[in-house]
């Protein structure tokens, strides 16, 4: 899995420790390393492959108003599920860097996560600057990751949407074992996700003041949460 990746990549021993490389650290490992990464044919030439890919699920219509939709969570709080609803809400295209490595480039990019960033950037800002809403299903859970994400909408000339959804670890702990985790890992788990909750940075009154924030209760039923999404949508003149 992206952990395990991230612990041969970076060489780290301790689980822990790659968690918090994989959210900070490695923002400035991974970019000097991949620095010109997409001037070589592989990458133009997967670029293309996936802007093919993705143009199939583009919505019928472009929305008045595109926005950068980004998420804060840690695993097994819903951020896939809310995702989808955006999805079915015609609201933009899902990029997500597991799709990018797991699905789509694994045997090309030969164990080298780190590069599915690389087109998860390039795909954002190409999408936001064609006039698509992008929803990036990911976990920015420090200022410096989304940083780079205010960056691409600001680049882009679009406004950024934090979707904030809190959940406790049990229940996070079997929405993880039930999706393929291991019934027999739980606590295991749950010590990995109490780490991921320990490294939660939520905005500061400064960072609160550039974006726009939408909480969500994560043990809420999908059809309570479709419904506290639409109206926060409809209040922020997205839908």
């Amino acid at each position: 899995d992206r952990m395990g990746k991230v612990k041969n990549l970076a060489k780290i021993d301790k689980i822990e420790y790659a968690i918090t490389y994989s959210a900070d650290a490695f923002e400035d490992n991974w970019k000097k390393r991949l620095k010109y990464y997409n001037k070589t044919s592989e990458y133009k030439t997967n670029l293309n492959l996936l802007k093919n890919d993705i143009d199939q699920t583009l919505p019928p219509t472009k929305p008045k108003s595109n926005v950068l939709f980004i998420y804060m969570g840690i695993p097994g709080s819903g951020k896939t599920a809310i995702s989808n609803i955006l999805l079915n809400l015609e609201l933009g295209v899902i990029l997500q860097s597991d799709w990018i490595y797991f699905t789509k480039l694994k045997d090309q990019l030969e164990g080298d996560y780190y590069k599915a960033y690389v087109y998860l950037e390039e795909l954002t800002l190409y999408y936001l600057k064609k006039g698509y809403s992008v929803i990036c299903d990911g976990n920015s859970r420090t200022h410096k990751v989304r940083q780079t994400e205010y960056n691409l909408a600001k680049e882009a000339g679009v406004e950024c949407v934090l979707i904030s959804i809190d959940v406790d670890l049990d229940t996070a702990a079997r929405r993880v074992t039930l999706k393929g985790g291991g019934e027999d890992r739980y606590e295991e788990h749950i010590k990995r996700l109490s780490v991921f909750q320990s490294q939660m940075e939520y905005p500061d009154k400064k960072e609160q003041k550039t974006i726009k924030i939408i909480r969500i209760d994560g043990k809420e039923s999908l059809e309570k949460i479709k419904l506290k999404l639409e109206k926060e949508l409809i209040k922020l003149q997205i839908l």
